[in-house]
C-alpha cells in the first residue's frame, strides 16, 4: 500500500522545532518532544557529524577492518650520523710462524782486526804482542781450524816429532839447530848464471846460463873436518830417458866452488834435487822441478830446514 512521505518533516523542520520547544518549554519539554521522534522519522544521510555531539560521534566507531595490501617500499633514508668509535679489542691470539726466508748472500769480512790480530781484515796478521801459547812450554789439547791460507815468515813444526829412533833435532856437536821447515813454492824464470834455484846455509843450487842446466855452488868456507855437502838430483828427460847427477864437496872447501850437478842438453822435464849437510844433520834441502821441453822456465816446490 502507498504511504504518502511528504507528512514526514525534514531533518530542519526537526532541528526548528526542537529549538523553539527549548525556547517555550524549557530543557523538560524539550526532553518530552524529543522521546515523540524516533529513527523512521529521519531521513538516511541527512544529520551530518556537525549535527552530532562529540559523544556521539565517539560511539560512531565501527569495528577494525582487515588488513590492507601492503604498499610499496619508500625510498631509502639519508644516512645517519656515525656513532662513537667503540672500545678497543682484546689481543688476538698469536698467529702460525711463517715459513723459513731463504738463506742471505754470505757478507764480506772487513775493517780493522782487534786483539790478538793486527792490520784489516779479510787478511789480519798476529800481533807481536798477542799472548801465543808457547808449544814448547806445554801440550795443547785441541784442533786450530781456519777457512783461509796461513802465511808464516818462520818455520813450522808439525807431527808429535815422536815414533822414529832419533828425534828431528839429534842435538849433535855440529848439526844446526833444528827449529822447523820451510815448506814454499820454488819458480826459476831466467836461466842466467848464479840464478839461485834453492838453498841450504852452505850450499846453493843455481842456473848455468843454460835451459836446463844446474850447478852448486857452496857459500862458506868451514875449517871445521866434518863439515861436508852432498848433492844429487835425479829426473827424466822428453823422451822417458833418466836424468841423474850427483857432487861431494870435501871438508875444508872453500868458500865460492862451484860443480856442475845436472849438465845442458839433457832436456830433462822433472827433477828432484835434494843437497845440504847430511854428515852432521846439518840444514838440507829438497827441492822438485818441472820444466816443459826446450823451454827455461822451472816450477815447483821445496822444503828445507833453512829458512829461505
Amino acid at each position: 500500500m502507498f504511504r504518502d512521505r511528504s507528512l514526514r518533516p525534514s531533518p530542519a523542520m526537526v532541528v526548528a522545532l526542537l529549538a523553539l520547544f527549548f525556547a517555550v518549554g524549557g530543557v523538560g519539554y524539550a526532553k518530552r518532544v524529543i522521546k515523540l521522534i524516533d529513527g523512521s522519522q529521519i531521513k538516511k544521510g541527512s544529520i551530518g557529524l556537525a549535527q552530532l555531539n562529540p559523544r556521539a560521534v565517539a560511539r560512531l566507531k565501527g569495528r577494525t577492518g582487515a588488513h590492507g595490501a601492503q604498499g610499496s617500499q619508500g625510498p631509502k633514508g639519508d644516512p645517519g650520523t656515525q656513532g662513537q668509535v667503540g672500545p678497543p679489542g682484546g689481543k688476538g691470539a698469536a698467529g702460525a710462524s711463517g715459513v723459513t726466508g731463504a738463506t742471505g748472500p754470505t757478507g764480506t769480512a772487513d775493517g780493522p782486526a782487534g786483539g790478538a790480530l793486527t792490520g784489516n781484515y779479510p787478511n789480519p796478521g798476529i800481533s807481536a804482542s798477542a799472548a801465543v801459547l808457547n808449544q814448547t812450554s806445554f801440550a795443547q789439547n785441541g784442533a786450530f781450524w781456519l777457512s783461509g791460507s796461513i802465511r808464516s815468515q818462520g818455520l813450522l813444526r808439525l807431527g808429535s816429532e815422536t815414533g822414529t829412533s832419533t828425534p828431528p833435532d839429534p842435538n849433535l856437536s855440529f848439526s844446526a839447530q833444528y827449529g822447523g821447515l820451510v815448506v814454499r813454492r820454488a819458480v826459476s824464470d831466467s836461466f842466467a848464471a848464479g840464478q839461485v834455484v834453492a838453498a841450504t846455509d852452505i850450499m846453493l843450487l843455481e842456473r848455468d846460463n843454460t835451459i836446463d842446466g844446474l850447478k852448486v855452488k857452496v857459500t862458506k868456507f868451514f875449517a871445521n873436518p866434518n863439515v861436508l855437502e852432498d848433492a844429487a838430483c835425479m829426473g827424466i828427460s822428453s823422451t822417458g830417458a833418466a836424468v841423474n847427477g850427483y857432487v861431494s864437496f870435501p871438508s875444508n872447501t872453500a868458500a865460492g866452488t862451484e860443480a856442475q850437478l845436472i849438465p845442458s842438453g839433457k832436456n830433462w822435464v822433472m827433477m828432484h834435487c835434494v843437497f845440504g849437510d847430511s854428515f852432521n844433520a846439518g840444514h838440507v834441502t829438497s827441492v822438485e822441478l818441472l820444466r816443459r821441453s826446450g823451454d827455461d822456465f822451472l816450477v815447483g816446490s821445496l822444503s828445507s830446514s833453512f829458512n829461505q
